[in-house]
């Protein structure tokens, strides 16, 4: 799309320009290509114009923006980013793109020696653009510079961790840097009894490999594995465990691998340091010197005496279990190397005499190196590897398109490069149906098929907090798979701080306090936070909107309300993009959208809109995988200067709307304090949560009637007048004195008179939109509309006959005041 021509002075206060977009509502390209008129446009008026790629869905791209040049720090973020095939330099750092996976915009600011924040990465997504060379910088009045045209490397754009926000920052807080939000309205963030369990569970099988496959010693595995349950045990929030906890089950793993059906090997040096009281103490002594790897010439020294024995070589069934004893110990080996191996094949196939091949030989071994399992198909092997990464973890399933593991107190998606990685280094060089590229693919996609199933098996709703389970009723139970939760609040739930909320409760009071509808906006409020917990806002079928006049607090309680969910619980998507390809994706499990600012022109699709907002069953689609059905839970927040805009003039759209409306503008000081609700979330995020939930109580007992604030009310019904002019009318004329509606205000009038005609109608409907400076809809548009209409205020349509004998169309009580008076 066109940018602005590069000028040295053509901006506002005669700065420099070329990085602002010409284009009206420019951010709408990153859900779709520019029509043919569009085009024609730039290419006349704006030919001369720099070039700018709107980010997103649309082209399928996001930039990381690394805004400096330092060495050590664009060292630091080149060993934790994965490599992009396109990188573009402007007047300093450079932009990286990647592969756009519904990711949220990021910003990490760092502060400087003066404590003042100042921008140095940021992931740029859909609703943001990056300029594209040749164009100039409006700084350096040179043009931008990249390694290459990006059309030609879009094929090999990769994707970015899912959680990159945190790996960034990090990596960069373990620099030195000194972030923005590490220093200021810090909490702390704990982890479930269940999920420590189920870590240290992990990490005691993952050290066990490291000990089999001698990459450590036991002695150094203990030691840090000790390490990994103190800092486990710092954030849990329950019940202490044993700090030996983790070391004692790393020496279970250990002796089950080694004398379990998977009969590991211990190479030399793993006891290192190991004392035989702590031989002992440990168990260890369920070792041998059989159970550890054996060099080459250990194994060839084993096979020379036991067939000298008298008559082994004579004997074909003693000579056999001779060699598939010396073959055990080759397969088991980690040490030997491939000539090693290839000369004890064929001394035992060439002392055998032409009993056994060299061919043989090793395809007996192949078997050996295959374990208990003989891999001839992808389903066994897909078997093993969900037992195995079951045992590493808990339980598996798969749904919604995407591999889910328990991890002791919440599901959490699994990274199925992790799971093709086990594939491989596992099962890839020992079993001939894991052997190619394909049969990696075809083992995972077995994978999925036999682990298909549902989350939840329970029909409950709840909130998943770190010390439980919180039912409706507000009883906390323990945490269970069969919940289905897919993320955990990292704090817990603390009904006796729900009155201790102070800063909070004061907040507001400095927003609300002096409105007449004070008491209603905060119980309304308190009810939408107690049901997008318990993802239950889509059974009211609502959407809230933080409304009113600019820094007047809505961001506020918005960011409030963000910080009291883990990101894998909330999304950031747009209604403009929820009837697009991928979009509702990014909903799937989430409690929370907070979808922005609405628009001021652009129109939200009502029926995807109502789709989503009531929960409807829909279809969504990850990128370059198969479409699948679920029913979004999420409860969609906004935080506008604008109400929204929709072609749908029925209340269909605006009754799914509860605005809580802030009038009052504080004005922008030295005293103002920035990022306060940091301070509050610090301070009160236990007590918040607690205060929200106890709003169940009230919702259960009125069948989930949610509080309807007057001001609320009143902008829903301003809203119903702009997107219909009808109904404007109609409430316009009323209000003047000039319309009389309803049959009980006709209740004194003859049949003969308590109507008006269509026609007449539709004149007086077209002045007052001449009145009101907008266009009138036509005649039978006008119809349909009073059609929808005719409940609210109490008329209906009718027909009556003429001068001329002929029926016309007339509106029943719904009489002109003028026209009453003459007929009078």
């Amino acid at each position: 799309m066109p940018l602005k021509r590069y000028t040295s002075n053509g901006g506002p206060e005669g700065k420099p320009t070329g990085k602002e977009p010409v284009v009206l509502n420019w951010q709408s390209l990153q859900a779709r290509m520019p029509n043919e008129a569009e085009r024609t446009s730039w290419r006349v008026f704006h030919r001369n114009g720099n070039i700018g790629l709107p980010l997103g869905p649309q082209s399928g791209l996001v930039a990381i923006d690394i805004d400096t040049d330092d060495p050590k720090i664009i060292g630091i973020l080149n060993k934790v980013l994965p490599p992009s095939p396109w990188e573009r330099v402007g007047q300093k750092g450079m932009v990286r793109i990647y592969r756009y996976d519904g990711q949220p915009i990021i910003r990490i600011k760092y502060r400087d020696e003066a404590g003042k924040l100042q921008s140095l990465v940021e992931m740029l997504g859909a609703g943001s653009q990056i300029v594209l060379p040749p164009s100039v910088h409006p700084k350096t009045g040179r043009p931008y510079w990249a390694n290459k045209d990006l059309v030609d490397c879009l094929d090999d754009v990769r994707s970015l961790p899912h959680n990159i926000e945190q790996i960034l920052r990090d990596a960069l807080s373990q620099a030195g840097m000194s972030l923005g939000t590490s220093t200021f309205g810090s909490v702390t963030d704990y982890v479930s009894t269940g999920n420590r369990d189920n870590h240290l569970v992990g990490l005691a099988g993952l050290f066990a490999r490291n000990v089999v496959k001698g990459e450590k010693t036991l002695k150094e595995a203990l030691t840090e594995i000790e390490v990994a349950a103190a800092t486990f045990i710092e954030r849990t929030y329950g019940d202490n465990i044993d700090p030996k906890k983790g070391p004692t089950k790393l020496i279970e793993f250990l002796i089950r691998d080694v004398t379990g059906p998977k009969a590991h090997v211990l190479p030399k040096g793993w006891d290192e340091g190991v004392t035989d009281a702590e031989r002992v103490a440990w168990g260890l002594d369920a070792f041998t010197k059989d159970n550890e790897t054996w060099d080459c010439g250990q194994i060839l020294d084993y096979f020379n005496a036991h067939i000298e024995k008298a008559g082994v070589k004579d004997n074909t069934e003693q000579f056999t279990s001779v060699v598939k004893l010396v073959l055990n110990r080759v397969a088991a080996s980690t040490s030997l190397d491939p000539i090693e191996e290839d000369h004890i094949v064929n001394y035992v196939a060439q002392v055998s005499g032409k009993r056994f091949s060299a061919a043989s030989v090793r395809r007996q071994l192949a078997s050996l190196r295959a374990g208990p399992i003989t891999g001839a198909n992808h389903a066994e092997i897909a078997e093993a590897v969900i037992k195995d990464l079951e045992e590493l973890g808990g339980p598996i399933r798969f749904h919604n398109d995407t591999l889910w593991q328990y991890e002791g107190s919440s599901w959490k998606k699994m990274d199925e490069a992790k799971v093709l990685q086990t594939i491989i280094r596992d099962y890839g060089k020992t079993h001939k149906a894991a052997g190619r590229a394909t049969d990696h693919q075809g083992i995972l996609r077995t994978i999925r098929g036999l682990a298909v199933g549902e989350l939840q098996e329970v029909a409950v709703s709840g909130i998943n907090f770190v010390n439980g389970f919180l039912t409706e009723d507000l009883e906390l139970k323990p945490h269970d798979p069969a919940y289905g939760m897919t993320y955990t609040l990292p704090y817990p739930y603390l009904p006796e701080s729900a009155g201790k909320a102070t800063r909070w409760q004061q907040m507001l009071v400095d927003y609300w306090g002096s409105d007449p509808d004070f008491s209603e906006k905060v119980t309304a409020l308190g009810e939408v936070m107690a049901l997008t917990l318990f993802a239950k806002m889509t059974e009211v079928q609502l959407a809230v909107c933080l409304y009113g006049v600019g820094h007047s607090g809505k961001s506020r309680i918005m960011e409030i309300v963000q910080a009291l969910m883990p990101a894998e619980a909330q999304t950031s998507l747009p209604p403009t993009l929820w009837g697009d390809k991928f979009g509702p994706a990014q909903l799937v499990g989430k409690l929370l959208n907070f979808a922005g600012e609405l628009s001021e022109t652009q129109l939200i699709d009502s029926a995807k809109f109502k789709q989503i907002v009531e929960g409807a069953v829909i279809e969504a689609q990850e990128k370059n995988r198969p479409m699948f059905n679920f029913r979004p839970r999420a409860a969609h927040w906004f935080a506008s200067n604008h109400t929204p805009k929709s072609k749908d003039s029925s209340d269909g759209f605006t009754r799914r709307w509860l605005f809580l409306c802030f009038t009052k503008a504080f004005p922008e000081g030295p005293r103002k304090i920035l990022e306060y609700h940091k301070v509050v979330i610090s301070e009160e995020r236990e007590a918040i949560a607690a205060w929200a939930v106890q709003h169940m109580v009230r919702l259960r007992h009125e069948n989930f009637k949610i509080t309807d604030p007057p001001s609320s009310m009143e902008q829903r019904e301003a809203l119903e007048n702009e997107l219909n002019n009808v109904r404007d009318f109609l409430v316009g004329l009323r209000e003047q004195g000039r319309m009389i509606l309803g049959a009980e205000a006709h209740q004194n009038v003859s049949d003969l008179h308590n109507y008006t005609p269509l026609s007449t109608l539709l004149t007086e409907y077209k002045t007052y939109c001449l009145g009101q400076s907008v266009s009138p809809a036509g005649s039978k548009t006008l119809e349909k509309r009073m059609a929808h209409l005719q409940g609210q205020f109490g008329f209906r349509k009718d027909t009556v006959i003429g001068a001329a004998g002929l029926p016309i169309p007339v509106y029943r009580f719904l009489t002109l005041v003028h026209q009453k008076k003459a007929v009078a």
